[in-house]
């Protein structure tokens, strides 16, 4: 189903499995370009296609809406029609290619994981408002280096029984990676 639109594009509505559309959302995101940007790559790679891709499980599949340029939902139906396949599975084949095509960026972790614990028995003490602010401040800025601050406990535990006794603030100022 389509209906114009003053745009540039038409909305076209049809049908993606949930999880299909939870995948193609974080893609999209991943690699800064919109939804319905990534639909239109899709649907025109799986058109240039000369054989049908397996069919994929289109169960419980949910409304989807998203715009097209003009013309291209009507090319893609043919194309569905042509290749004995629904619209929805076609739609759905189109998605899977580009996630296929279109891999997730690769992450950097940092070499050591860090952890924040913030505890204490009592209630009401503040401890969710400490995490959220924390998290807060780490998502303020992902290239700013952040000090890690250790207990002198943990620094202590850090260093070898042969090594030298160094004091527990040499650990005190290693930096840590601006993370979200």
């Amino acid at each position: 189903m389509t209906s114009s639109d003053a745009g540039d594009r038409e909305k076209v509505v049809s049908k993606l499995p949930p999880a299909l559309q939870q995948a193609l959302k974080v893609r999209a995101a991943q690699h800064g370009t919109d939804i319905q940007h990534a639909v239109e790559a899709g649907i025109t790679a799986w058109r240039r296609l000369g054989a049908n891709l397996p069919a994929a499980d289109t169960a419980g599949a949910k409304p989807f809406a998203t715009f097209l340029p003009p013309g291209q939902w009507d090319e893609f139906r043919e194309a569905c029609a042509s290749r004995g396949v629904s619209r929805i599975q076609g739609l759905t084949q189109s998605v899977l290619y580009w996630l296929d095509t279109n891999p997730a960026p690769g992450i950097v972790r940092p070499e050591h994981p860090k952890r924040i614990i913030i505890c204490n028995q009592k209630g009401g003490v503040g401890k969710t408002a400490l995490a959220a602010g924390t998290g807060e401040a780490f998502a303020e800025d992902s290239d700013q280096l952040h000090p890690v601050r250790i207990s002198k406990h943990f620094a202590a535990a850090l260093l070898n029984p042969d090594d030298e006794p160094a004091s527990p603030l040499d650990y005190e100022d290693l930096p840590g990676l601006g993370l979200r």
